[in-house]
């Protein structure tokens, strides 16, 4: 019996605008702060099952003018209307994160758009999730969604020893630690190192769009199919938001280009 290697999903794309008030700022760590949202339309919403499912929020850009940024939904609560949302901050760096820093009871935000791509399969034996802080969100609610029992291997990056945050099957999750080294640098080592990848293993892979490219080359040369990964560039070292949309075209060029080297290299 041939083992099911094709994990993937119909993503979730849907339009949907929101106004929504903050309820509450609690900080997580010194680099992250978890906001809870409220909207009268979150009551009995079918929210996707997608653990990835992200938001797209609007915020007021440095020179006044509104930005967009997507987000992971940390928490959703149908029954009551809220949502939890965890933000990375770096000082006072950026556009989100700051505004997560401050952000107060009674302020108001426009969410536009929902999405996701991704949620663990009961068909795969095992899983194997990497990331840097831009993708806890996401890889939390993944472990949450998991079976005590499931086959986990998970490598998170963050920047010191006291920036973890709680997560379910943590007995299974390796924290790495930049410690002022290069974004992913820690992320690309721990993978090289596994050697090889078990059959059957569902793969997500979400971060730093260097490292996540260099990761999955790796992945994929130890073979891992294209079709058990979800693989996203979330952000760009020395980028800003809106520069790494406008290149992330070839940055998706450069992975198919990757792809046609690894197929010349079996052929």
């Amino acid at each position: 019996m041939s083992t099911i290697t094709d994990f993937s999903v119909p993503p979730v794309r849907r339009q949907e605008r929101f106004q929504a008030t903050v309820t509450g700022r609690e900080q997580l760590t010194d680099s992250m702060v978890r906001v809870t949202f409220s909207c009268p339309q979150w009551v009995d919403f079918d929210f996707p099952t997608c653990t990835d499912t992200y938001m797209k929020l609007i915020l007021p850009g440095p020179d006044g003018q509104p930005v967009m940024r997507s987000y992971t939904i940390r928490h959703a609560d149908a029954v009551s209307g809220s949502v939890d949302i965890d933000f990375v901050v770096h000082g006072d760096h950026g556009v989100a994160g700051v505004w997560a820093s401050t952000a107060q009871a009674g302020d108001t935000v426009t969410f536009a758009g929902i999405g996701g791509g991704y949620a663990p399969s009961l068909q795969a034996t095992a899983h194997l999730l990497v990331g840097d802080e831009s993708a806890l969100p996401a890889i939390a609610v993944a472990l949450e969604a998991l079976a005590d029992s499931a086959d986990v291997t998970v490598f998170l990056e963050v920047e010191a020893p006291g920036h973890e945050v709680p997560v379910a099957h943590r007995e299974k999750v390796t924290w790495l630690y930049r410690q002022g080294k290069a974004h992913g640098a820690a992320l690309v080592h721990a993978c090289e190192e596994l050697g090889a990848v078990p059959a059957g293993t569902q793969v997500f892979l979400h971060g730093e769009a260097m490292a996540v490219r260099e990761i999955r080359r790796s992945l994929r040369a130890m073979g891992v199919p294209r079709q058990a990964m979800s693989v996203s560039g979330y952000w760009r070292a020395g980028a800003s938001d809106e520069q790494w949309r406008e290149s992330k075209a070839q940055w998706k060029r450069r992975v198919q280009a990757d792809e046609e080297a690894l197929r010349s290299s079996d052929s």
